[in-house]
């Protein structure tokens, strides 16, 4: 392009002082004082003293799009380049025209490049109430302007007679296969503001092009609307990124953020350590399509951006892609705001907040290490494509649906949160909420929903203790399943087990606020709303714990089966003909043959009756069991949450080599309902192989204890030391006429004391076991165990051997975590693989650090512990 006249005259300016100087025309050194003249690419020049530009009306090519522009200083050829050092000194640009104005601009591919230690200014202004382009900085045409400032503050500012015209730092591009850039090394102070109409309505803006800056103010306030036609735009915007037809580029501002790499387009991925303070929205709409990224790095306790991401969609023919916004946050930085449109932010730290909301599932958001989201919307529904928070529980993310205060129309008043929607979480996240003072069990804001979880997702809902007290545990509960309540999982209800959801009243509402009362939440098959399992509380666990230690202290023959309730000394066999004392007692059902007890009962071992099953179905071919199915016959037995007492008396097992509490073979089942506290016991060590509940030959074995009130639904063996070949439970598949396997089932606790027993003075041991599953499987609630565990796998019944204790399972049965309950093992666990089948021993732990939770001893391979800390 020809050179303008100010071009000519800066160039003959510059020619004399240093011809006046001895200097040459690429290293000048100008004297302290204002330069009126333009300063035109190409140079290289060096300034000794603090230097003034100031130029009017000096017209150069405004490259693609644009007609001529004014520039005080610029780079306006294809591979001119010029270059200002200022060493330490000062810098001040400013750029006057009487239509379309810049401070510094490069243009087609030119380059200006400034480095200073000094104080940098730049102004640009359309005069005379003129309504041109306008701004500090300009790229255009694949111009690159490049400013090293260190931490140096440059100041930029502008204004023009119609602000929806003004942008302070502005790039453009308008050609293929390149992309003008804008990089500010050190920290900035923009101010963009409008009165009326007149001044500058964006702070940054990147069309197809990437500006870079390293840190500082970014400020664009308001007062009055821009003029002009808005199609969604033509709003003031502290930062504004969009593309174009002309090429594929994204437009992108980055502001102190680290990249992948030093390519114009590189993606951002953390954030630097520049203070940022924005005030003002984000936009990523354009005419041209939208294509726009804004990254954003807030990593210091006085960083924040205050603003929304408003306008991310184009329109018309060819609206372009959506833009996003990515903010990367720490060290206590806060953003104050909402989003509409893709939005990425990455938080960390204590006192790192998020204060704002989610339209349009906009946000997605990961909150880590006591980082905080409050959600501070009250009319509509918060939501959140993904939410995703720390590995543990220690290093939660918090998020807070507690009430907040707001300024509507001068005024202030506090509202309660609105509904919260996740469509995908993960990780471990605490939600914080408050409760009505007066009406403890009205918990304040709004329900919180998950559509999808990742598998081993945790959330803990919590509440403060205020108003509450510390030993009504019916006031507790009531607290807690509310708590429950605001929770929904959707996916629940078709099938997906992922979201293990716990409830605490805590001390206070903070991430390190101590636990005062927790328990676990059972989801809704239908809906998938949460509700309080209470045999989960800390309450309903410590009494479990107390039991556990009640029963180790216990004489268990005369503590346990006192003289009150039902007595039997026969045994239930299911054959109404044999058993006449509980026809007599009027407990047996005649319309469906189930035995129904109304009160506590004890059964005491039959004298001589011996059971003797064929050799060919089990190992207990010679056994006395006060309850038994014989071949064939199913039984029901109705506690009713009454206790029921197994006893083996001295005297009644001299004619039998195995004594068993329950059992059940050959095709049979035993299911007792609604039961009780089960106690096994034996009188002496008579008999041989003790055993708590057997199941052999495909027969089953159901015990429902589960639920709430645990602590008394314990099914309890204590087999006597002196007893060699002790079992708590046993199930074994040695031949099964229907081919199924054997199987015991108890969905509540248990406590199974089976220690090995020194025999021959000592000189050997005989090996006894709380749980022992061979070619069958076991599923336990969970509970206490002392003795060892293991399955095996030794007859050609089913694919593998399963014990399963505390575990979770999905629809199909398949295992997939660890469930609620209490579980306590001092014993060795293994898993014996043969040349048969597999075997394996599962134990769910939901906390390892507990106290209701240990593992002594040893385990072996094929033992697999599902360990979930809350």
């Amino acid at each position: 392009m020809s050179k303008s006249n100010s071009f000519k005259k800066s160039r003959k300016l510059a020619l004399g002082i240093a011809v006046a100087m001895g200097c040459s025309m690429v290293s000048v050194a100008f004297a302290d004082q204002t330069i009126t003249e333009p300063i035109i690419g190409p140079g290289n020049l060096p300034f000794s003293e603090n230097v003034n530009v100031e130029v009017s009306n000096n017209l150069i090519a405004g490259g693609p799009w644009l007609p001529n522009i004014g520039a005080a200083v610029s780079a306006s050829e294809e591979g001119t380049e010029l270059s200002i050092d200022m060493g330490n000194n000062a810098l001040s640009v400013i750029g006057k025209n009487a239509g379309h104005s810049t401070g510094i601009a490069a243009i087609n591919k030119g380059k200006v490049e400034i480095t200073s230690t000094g104080d940098l200014s730049v102004y640009a202004e359309s005069t005379n109430e003129n309504k041109g382009q306008t701004a500090a900085l300009f790229v255009n045409g694949g111009g690159q302007i490049l400013i090293h400032n260190d931490d140096n503050v440059l100041s930029l500012n502008g204004t023009t007679g119609n602000s929806t015209n003004g942008a302070v730092v502005k790039a453009m591009n308008g050609a293929k296969d390149t992309r003008s850039y804008i990089k500010i090394d050190g920290l900035v102070d923009i101010n963009a503001k409008t009165d009326n109409g007149v001044g500058m309505s964006e702070a940054v803006s990147a069309v197809a092009s990437t500006i870079d800056i390293g840190g500082g103010k970014i400020f664009a306030t308001k007062k009055g609307v821009n003029p002009g036609l808005n199609y969604g735009f033509a709003e003031n915007c502290a930062i504004r990124a969009y593309g174009e037809f002309v090429s594929s580029n994204y437009g992108i501002v980055n502001v102190n953020v680290v990249k992948d790499g030093d390519a114009l387009d590189a993606k951002a991925t953390g954030a630097g350590d520049k203070e940022v303070q924005i005030f003002g929205d984000f936009n990523t709409v354009g005419g041209m399509g939208t294509k726009g990224t804004i990254n954003v790095g807030l990593n210091t306790s006085e960083s924040y951006w205050v603003g929304d991401y408003i306008k991310g969609a184009g329109w018309g023919e060819t609206p372009g892609d959506y833009g996003s916004v990515n903010l990367f946050m720490g060290n206590q930085a806060r953003w104050l705001g909402n989003a509409s449109f893709a939005t990425n932010v990455k938080m960390s730290d204590p006192g790192t907040l998020w204060q704002g909301y989610s339209l349009n599932n906009a946000v997605s958001a990961e909150i880590t290490n006591g980082a905080a989201w409050y959600n501070y919307n009250e009319a509509d529904t918060t939501a959140l494509l993904r939410l995703t928070g720390s590995s543990n529980a220690k290093n939660a993310g918090l998020v807070y649906m507690t009430p907040f205060t707001k300024t509507v129309d001068g005024k202030s008043a506090s509202y309660n949160t609105g509904n919260v929607s996740i469509a995908n979480y993960a990780g471990n996240m605490k939600v914080f909420y408050k409760h009505d003072a007066q009406d403890v069990t009205n918990i304040l804001g709004g329900n919180f929903t998950i559509a999808n979880a990742e598998k081993g997702s945790n959330i803990n809902l919590i509440t403060d203790n205020t108003g509450i007290s510390n030993g009504n545990t019916t006031q507790i509960n009531q607290v807690l399943d509310k708590l429950a309540n605001k929770l929904y999982y959707t996916a629940y209800t078709t099938g997906e087990r992922n979201l293990d959801g716990t409830v605490t009243i805590a001390e206070g509402l903070t991430s390190s606020s101590v636990s005062k009362k927790t328990g676990k939440i059972s989801y809704s098959s239908t809906d998938g709303q949460g509700s309080l399992n209470p045999a989960t509380t800390t309450a309903a666990r410590m009494k479990v714990l107390r039991a556990f230690a009640s029963y180790a202290s216990s004489d268990l023959t005369t503590s346990l089966n006192d003289d009150s309730g039902l007595e039997f000394n026969t045994s239930i066999t299911g054959d109404a003909s044999e058993d006449t004392d509980y026809v007599n007692a009027g407990v047996i059902d005649q319309g469906n043959g189930s035995y129904n007890f109304k009160e506590d009962v004890t059964i005491n071992s039959e004298v001589g009756g011996l059971f003797r099953p064929s050799s060919s179905y089990t190992t207990y071919n010679r056994f006395v069991a006060p309850v038994y199915t014989a071949v064939g016959k199913d039984i029901t037995i109705n506690v009713n949450n009454n206790t029921l007492n197994i006893n083996h008396i001295a005297g009644n097992e001299t004619n039998a080599s195995k004594l068993v509490g329950l059992a059940a073979g050959q095709g049979s089942s035993l299911e007792i309902n609604n039961a009780g506290n089960i106690n096994v016991t034996f009188a002496n060590a008579k008999g041989n192989n003790h055993t708590g509940a057997l199941a052999y030959g495909g027969g089953k074995l159901i015990i429902h204890n589960g639920g709430e009130n645990q602590d008394q639904k314990i099914f309890s063996f204590n087999g006597l030391y002196e007893a060699t070949g002790k079992r708590g439970l046993y199930a074994e598949t040695k031949k099964s006429d229907s081919g199924e396997e054997s199987k015991i089932v108890i969905d509540g606790l248990v406590n199974i004391v089976a220690k090995d027993t020194s025999v021959y003075g000592g000189a050997a041991v005989s090996e006894s076991y709380a749980v022992q599953a061979d070619s069958a499987q076991i599923d336990i609630g969970g509970g206490k165990f002392v003795g060892r565990l293991e399955a095996k796998h030794t007859y050609n019944y089913g694919d593998v051997t399963r014990i399963n204790v505390n575990t979770q399972k999905d629809n199909d049965g398949n295992i997939i975590g660890a469930g609620d309950n209490v579980v306590q093992i001092d014993g060795d666990v293994r898993a014996k693989i043969s040349s048969k089948k597999a075997a394996q021993v599962n134990v769910g732990c939901s906390d390892p650090k507990k106290l209701d939770f240990y593992y002594a001893a040893e385990f072996r391979i094929c033992c697999v512990f599902f360990m979930q800390q809350n």
